[in-house]
């Protein structure tokens, strides 16, 4: 049985063979990982500033928004290139 969601492949043929919906599907789960290792830094007793927490809010909204702007590169060894927004520097 074939992994419907394979991404990295490392040959033109497998490349070309990606759907729209594996690359969808491998953004979002990528996304959703950084999501996640963002979520304590949202607990109000977690020891940061107003401002920093601001900063991150705006961070995973824009990691939520990410999915519906992102554009399908390909490097020069035929991996999928997946760009998000920076997370803040003092994270």
């Amino acid at each position: 049985m074939a992994l419907k969601h394979r991404i990295s492949e490392t040959n033109a043929d497998a490349q070309a063979a990606t759907t729209v919906e594996d690359v969808i599907w491998a953004y979002r789960e990528n996304r959703n990982i950084l999501l996640s290792e963002t979520d304590s830094y949202m607990n109000a007793d977690y020891p940061i500033t107003d401002e920093q927490r601001e900063e991150m809010r705006v961070y995973r909204q824009a990691l939520r928004d990410a999915p519906s702007t992102f554009t399908v590169t390909w490097d020069d060894n035929a991996q999928l290139v997946q760009t998000f927004p920076s997370k803040p520097t003092w994270a």
